[in-house]
């Protein structure tokens, strides 16, 4: 069987491998505990987080089932609820709003204060694609009256729109900036040259060590090469995005588009894979996207 393509020397942050060996790395959570305390913007360093489960029951029988990229516990008290999002989601904001309000659920109790404990959340989103029609790269919601007046900040919706950051290294003075430039460009550094002076503080350092694919053994480099390529082939390609958008609303046409897009873009990185690959059997690349050998024969063909 074929090797997979040799992946770039560092991981994306934003793969399902990345963000689970820097953000959830219970091992070592510098890097955690720094970049929460940068998006945050909290005035004392966080000492310690406690890793929650990031599934849960829904809580009504017909409900959807709870699955978090990421949620902890701050030792201040603080819940922290941390997405990544690698294309885009329909009502996003919606199924935000869905995760923060059955994180409150726990800490309700009977009777008339019953509501009184509940922990400031923070609900922090990065995204890969642009979600707001503006240039501003983060953003911090809570809940305002028509007069711009603060109603509570108990929970704080935290979008943090990637593409949008263009800051040169010099200029990424805070942990803010030096996180989000880490984040967006280290896919594209290639050689020790290129790494910045700020990348070697030691929080952002030893993120930079879990994605160094240079350290993998060669099985685990072939595993996470099939899983980003999983993760790829369930992105709704641009287009269909927009589709999808103008029929909001139309839940045939919903559901229509999201299926188109999911086809079309798989399509794609299944010609992508043959094209750069043209020896590999349909049996291996069915395996590769965890799809049908009847697909991959139909695409093949095409071409």
């Amino acid at each position: 069987m074929p090797d997979p393509t040799p992946l770039k020397r560092y991981i994306p942050f934003t793969s399902d491998y990345g963000f689970k060996v820097t953000f959830g790395n219970e091992h070592n959570t510098l890097f955690l505990r720094r970049a929460l305390q940068a998006v945050i913007n909290m005035q004392f360093p966080i000492e310690e987080v406690i890793f929650e489960k990031n599934t849960k029951e829904p809580p009504t029988v017909d409900g959807r089932f709870l699955v978090y990229d990421f949620t902890c516990q701050l030792d201040t008290g603080e819940i922290a609820i941390v997405e990544m999002q690698l294309g885009g989601f329909p009502f996003m904001v919606n199924r935000l709003k869905y995760y923060t309000a059955n994180r409150m659920i726990p800490f309700v109790k009977r009777g008339r204060f019953g509501f009184r404990n509940i922990p400031q959340i923070f609900c922090i989103t990065f995204m890969n694609t642009n979600l707001f029609r503006d240039d501003d790269y983060i953003r911090t919601a809570c809940l305002y009256d028509e007069k711009h007046r603060l109603i509570d900040d108990g929970v704080k919706y935290i979008f943090i729109e990637l593409a949008k950051f263009n800051k040169s290294p010099e200029l990424c003075m805070t942990d803010l900036d030096k996180l989000i430039y880490t984040m967006k460009t280290l896919p594209q550094i290639e050689q020790q040259a290129e790494i910045p002076d700020f990348m070697q503080e030691e929080w952002l350092a030893s993120a930079l060590k879990e994605l160094d694919s240079s350290a993998l053994t060669p099985e685990a480099r072939a595993q996470l090469e099939m899983s980003i390529a999983r993760e790829m082939s369930s992105i709704l390609a641009p287009q269909q995005w927009a589709d999808y958008m103008k029929e909001e609303g139309l839940k045939e046409g919903i559901e229509q588009g999201i299926e188109q897009g999911i086809e079309i873009n798989l399509h794609t990185n299944i010609r992508n894979i043959l094209s750069k690959h043209p020896d590999w059997t349909d049996f291996f690349v069915a395996d590769l996207l965890q799809i049908s050998e009847d697909l991959v024969r139909k695409v093949r063909a095409e071409m």
